[in-house]
């Protein structure tokens, strides 16, 4: 039973309270709708989905659809992401559903012999989903992209076995994400889209051939048009809902479906009046339905029987948010707050000064100055990222052209027309591990010139510890740069790589081929800094040698130990530089928010003096260590793990160890002075305990400033 009883007279006040809440901080601003539309009609609609539509063989595309929030005129916060179900064309029977024993996901198998589609299946003729994007779906996007050459910067990444397409409209300052679902539609009604499967139900099959049952187009048309007869508060309740329930790090884990089925079910009661006026009490017995689940830890799924919404959050996490609800709904002060309650004063009949809007229960004196809640966190995360996604957007393309035309066509073009001992090139660093930020540091691009390492010129043998000693065979051209013992001297192999970088850089400077301030280094490895008004991109040169499958390079710096038999002027250390982008680049397969933590964590971190000894490297082992805790990755989780990150790293400087992922007896923080850890400690501290001081370090206009 409802805990809440509400009469129209006590509720009158509270539906005026969130009426005030939905126009100042739910309603989406006219014009970015208008420019989001635009942005969908001009460039995906019209464009990238058109092509795709005209140009998909093999395969042929049966109809788009497009779902979410936005077309159920439930999106909160900026119109900024779109979901399309790209539905293939298939003959009767071409396709078949096979029950894989998880409830919601089933097999598809291609029955026919002579389908196009058979060449995107396991041996057993299973459609294999992330098959299907790597092998047709990506390129066809990128293929739409790269001809269309439309007057906007268009991004296509995998997003598990979907694609996701990033449009960037720099005259409007505009970011739109569309997700684009390959989709199969078996029957009159049911479609299976390509969405990694995340339960705990142990499935009968290898779970990356399980396709996911959508019920997308049922829900668009049950929400789309709902207030449309009577003229109701539906909308406007499951939109000032999403928007409170964003807003609070204890909701993290609760997404914008686990709202929208409590919603589907509590719509279904044909006795509750969903007249405007009666906002304030559909609020509360909302909230009273949402409290039930969260407080029972079950949240039944509303089109499949047996499958329980809550079963991957755990249980403590539950147990927070029941309080925090029951906090809400008991205690007015709470839900003022919640609701940013800030109401100048009015006199009574009785001169008593009251708020005059009431909430539930006993009516209770309003102050006049009565503070907002902590930091809507969750919400200015993604503020802050999409205003740095902006800026961020081009600096990546930026770094991008400089790479292609200075770099590769310039720098290495030379390298490898001075000098045949360079066998390829293999690339390395944030740029290529979608983790570039605006703060150049050394990590931002790592270049390995891979040297012949044929048999015939060289003998090696590496040790355990990860150290090889090279050495040069007789007649070998590696002879000029080896000890009297015929041993490879990595500082050799520097010096050469210095002179042969320079004489490329002075070249390019001489004709001038780039605007660029090009500057080269000498240290473990050579470097080419490259600056244009405030875009910075630093590129190390490392020579390289492949031995089997792994790379070895000089030592980045002086090793306090050696293990025995290995000489320091000889020694090749093993890199785990092509390791680490390998982890990184693709960690946000299961639609994940890393990539987005990591850039914001870094931003932030590196606007400030305090934490200049703590460069991108660090953070991005604490990163890699710190994704060993925990499985969700959820969008809707990034307040929680920035809070878990940064709590990571503070307790990391004040223990001042953060170990090498790979290399776990290294500890990376050794030559970082104590009372500098400590202040960045103290530092993070305050960020982590001062709701003010996380509001000046995620201020979007101090980014702004500082970038």
């Amino acid at each position: 039973m409802l805990q809440a009883k509400l009469n129209l007279d006590k509720t009158a006040g509270l539906t005026q309270q969130l009426r005030r809440f939905s126009a100042d901080h739910v309603k989406i601003n006219k014009e970015d709708t208008d420019q989001a539309k635009r942005l969908v009609d001009s460039y995906l609609e019209n464009g990238v989905l058109q092509y795709i539509f005209n140009n998909s063989q093999p395969l042929s595309i049966s109809k788009l659809e497009y779902t979410g929030s936005l077309y159920e005129r439930l999106k909160t916060e900026a119109a900024d992401e779109v979901d399309v179900m790209v539905v293939l064309q298939t003959a009767k029977q071409e396709v078949i559903q096979e029950d894989a024993g998880v409830p919601g996901f089933v097999l598809l198998k291609v029955s026919k012999d002579g389908s196009p589609l058979k060449k995107y299946t396991d041996t057993d003729g299973y459609l294999v989903p992330e098959k299907l994007r790597a092998s047709w779906f990506f390129g066809l996007v990128q293929k739409a992209v790269n001809e269309l050459a439309l007057p906007v910067q268009m991004e296509v990444r995998a997003h598990g076995p979907a694609v996701q397409l990033d449009i960037t409209d720099s005259n409007l300052g505009k970011k739109l994400s569309a997700d684009l679902v390959p989709t199969f539609r078996i029957g009159a009604m049911d479609y299976f889209v390509a969405k990694s499967y995340t339960g705990n139900t142990a499935a009968t099959c290898d779970c990356k051939l399980l396709w996911r049952q959508s019920f997308s187009l049922k829900e668009k048309a049950r929400l789309q048009e709902m207030d449309k007869e009577d003229g109701g508060c539906r909308h406007e309740l499951l939109r000032i809902i999403k928007s409170i329930i964003r807003g609070e790090a204890t909701f993290a884990k609760l997404t914008s479906y686990h709202l929208k089925t409590v919603f589907l079910r509590y719509n279904t009661n044909a006795k509750v009046s969903w007249d405007k006026d009666m906002l304030g009490e559909r609020f509360i017995e909302y909230l009273e339905l949402l409290y039930a689940a969260v407080n029972s830890k079950i949240l039944d799924h509303f089109w499949i029987e047996g499958v329980n919404l809550l079963e991957n959050v755990p249980g403590k996490t539950l147990e927070n948010m029941a309080c925090r609800l029951r906090r809400i709904l008991d205690s007015d002060k709470e839900r003022n707050k919640v609701l940013k309650c800030n109401i100048p004063m009015t006199t009574n009949g009785n001169g008593v000064e009251n708020c005059p809007v009431t909430s539930p229960g006993k009516p209770k004196l309003c102050q006049p100055n009565m503070p907002q809640t902590s930091t809507d966190l969750l919400q200015v995360l993604r503020r802050f990222l999409d205003s740095l996604g902006t800026i961020l957007s081009e600096d990546t393309k930026w770094c991008k052209e400089i790479v292609e035309q200075v770099v590769k066509d310039g720098v290495l073009k030379c390298c490898m027309e001075k000098s045949d001992l360079i066998s390829k090139f293999e690339y390395g660093g944030s740029l290529y591990e979608n983790l570039k930020t605006t703060h150049s540091d050394a990590d931002d691009a790592v270049i390995f010139l891979a040297l012949n390492a044929k048999n015939s010129l060289i003998d090696f043998e590496v040790n355990d510890a990860g150290y090889a000693g090279i050495k040069a065979t007789e007649d070998s051209p590696y002879k000029e740069f080896s000890n009297p013992d015929g041993f490879l001297m990595p500082v050799k192999f520097q010096n050469w790589l210095f002179k042969l970088v320079t004489s490329a850089v002075q070249n390019i400077n001489s004709e001038g081929a780039s605007t660029m301030s090009l500057k080269a280094s000498n240290s473990s490895s050579v470097k080419v800094c490259m600056r244009e008004q405030s875009k910075a991109l630093e590129v190390q040169f490392v020579p390289t040698f492949q031995l089997g499958s792994e790379y070895f390079v000089p030592p980045s710096s002086q090793p306090s130990h050696l293990p025995v038999g290995v000489v320091q002027d000889t020694a090749w250390i093993k890199s785990y530089t092509l390791m680490q982008k390998a982890l990184l680049k693709d960690m946000d397969k299961d639609h994940g928010c890393r990539h987005s933590l990591f850039k914001v964590v870094s931003t932030v971190l590196h606007k400030e003096a305090t934490f200049s000894p703590l460069t991108s490297f660090h953070l991005k082992m604490g990163l890699l260590w710190y994704n060993k805790t925990t499985s969700d990755w959820g969008q809707d989780s990034l307040a929680e793990h920035f809070t878990g990150f940064v709590t990571f790293l503070r307790d990391a400087l004040q223990k001042k160890e953060i170990q090498h992922h790979w290399i776990q007896e290294l500890n990376l923080l050794t030559k970082i002075s104590p009372k500098t850890l400590e202040n960045m400690h103290t530092r993070l501290s305050r960020i982590l305990n001062s709701e003010q001081e996380r509001s000046k370090v995620l201020n979007i206009d101090g980014l702004k400033q500082k970038l």
